[in-house]
């Protein structure tokens, strides 16, 4: 049950194709866009469904939900222009022509974990590395319209996983950028992921969380770089 903002009864809302509507008084409670919001807005004012003032309410939390959008929006530009603005990319752009002859065409972004992923990899192949981006959420099916998501034998293994001179690496991105976090429990029970972390590290291999391509450049110079200096 949820209370009608206008009427302030409770009612089980009604879905439609764009918007959930109080059956008492139409009261329009959210739509798939902004726009779509307000093009109902209008019809219902137009059809006697709202009053003047119910009208100039629901247009002036549309304006108020616009202009916060552009600054979130702003704000994300700018935390992504400031990771990307960092030093990585003429160290991403060495190891490229190093390993390639050329230089890279397209940079990662540092702040979508996929590019994250993609940097790593690059980085540690292009200085002689053999690591893999690892499917560790099952393969999607399509059973009569209802997606569902095969649990596959590499759950709780890390992103991405191989070997640099004799060491075997295993590295999950958790991305700052998205609060992504590493749980090491879930209601009480520790975590497939955490179970993995302690199987590799009891075996002797390697593991790390990246967060950020940055913080993982200072690791991989004070730790890894220096466990395979000649």
């Amino acid at each position: 049950m949820n209370q009608c903002y206008y009427c302030k009864t409770d009612a089980e809302l009604i879905s439609n194709i764009r918007a959930m509507v109080c059956p008492l008084c139409n009261e329009i409670k959210g739509a798939l866009s902004l726009q779509d919001f307000d093009t109902h807005a209008y019809l219902a004012f137009s059809a006697g469904q709202y009053t003047l003032q119910q009208f100039k309410n629901v247009s002036s939390t549309i304006k108020e939900l616009s202009a916060l959008r552009r600054k979130l929006s702003a704000k994300k530009g700018q935390i992504t222009r400031i990771a990307n603005d960092t030093g990585w990319r003429d160290r991403y752009k060495e190891l490229c022509i190093k390993a390639t002859g050329k230089a890279p065409t397209v940079y990662p972004d540092a702040t979508y974990t996929p590019d994250i992923e993609k940097f790593i990899q690059n980085f540690i192949n292009w200085q002689g590395g053999k690591v893999r981006k690892r499917n560790t959420e099952g393969l999607a099916r399509n059973y009569g319209g209802k997606i569902v998501r095969i649990k596959n034998a590499n759950r709780g293994e890390a992103d991405i996983t191989g070997q640099y001179r004799g060491i075997y690496l295993n590295i999950e991105v958790k991305n700052k950028f998205t609060k992504d976090t590493f749980k090491e429990t879930v209601k009480g029970k520790q975590t497939a992921q955490a179970k993995e972390r302690d199987r590799c590290i009891a075996a002797g291999e390697v593991y790390y969380i990246a967060t950020d391509i940055d913080s993982f450049m200072l690791w991989w110079d004070n730790t890894i770089a220096k466990m395979t200096l000649l």
